[in-house]
């Protein structure tokens, strides 16, 4: 596994930055179940994470609703997920990020 990379520099392939491999990481982690390890990572994607990148907290949110509902807590993490789209602005609301919404809607009618 390749360390994380601390640079103000754009992340690639090459070089990512620590608050960007904590980001991947807790997803991963959230996916597989691992709560624990997900909300670890979502503290240190938080942590290092510049604060105008507001679209990249509102992942962390997500992922973070998503392990909510992988623990169990099916209603906080549904309202978390909707309270962190709610709270962007409607130009910062992805693809990606919906998809990540319907993410966790699917796992907490599957819970």
């Amino acid at each position: 596994m390749f360390p994380a990379v601390e640079t103000d520099e754009q992340a690639s392939v090459f070089s990512m930055p620590r608050w960007g491999y904590s980001l991947t990481k807790t997803l991963v982690h959230a996916r597989l179940g691992d709560v624990e390890r997900s909300q670890a990572e979502q503290d240190t994607a938080d942590l290092y994470r510049p604060a105008h990148l507001s679209r990249y907290a509102a992942h962390t949110g997500v992922h973070r609703a998503l392990s909510v509902v992988k623990s169990g807590d099916v209603n906080t993490g549904l309202d978390l997920a909707r309270e962190t789209l709610a709270d962007l602005p409607e130009d910062h609301r992805s693809t990606v990020l919906q998809g990540f919404v319907s993410e966790v809607k699917a796992a907490a009618r599957a819970t």
